[in-house]
């Protein structure tokens, strides 16, 4: 279940805030979307955008 609360939009030609990133990254991975980085960050890579636009698609929703 994606539980931590975000306060600003992630994604692509967003503002990306690194705690956004960090806590979109953190549920992702809680649910088995995204795997463990090696070196952890707040800056929305590849991979997180297609674990997210997949989460979305998945759960019926609007994939942005």
């Amino acid at each position: 279940m994606l539980s931590n609360i975000i306060l600003g939009s992630i994604g692509n030609n967003m503002v990306n805030e690194a705690e956004d990133v960090f806590a979109v990254k953190d549920s992702l991975q809680e649910i088995g979307r995204f795997g463990p980085e090696p070196a952890p960050n707040g800056i929305l890579t590849g991979d997180m955008d297609d674990a997210l636009k997949g989460f979305q698609r998945d759960e019926g929703l609007k994939v942005d």
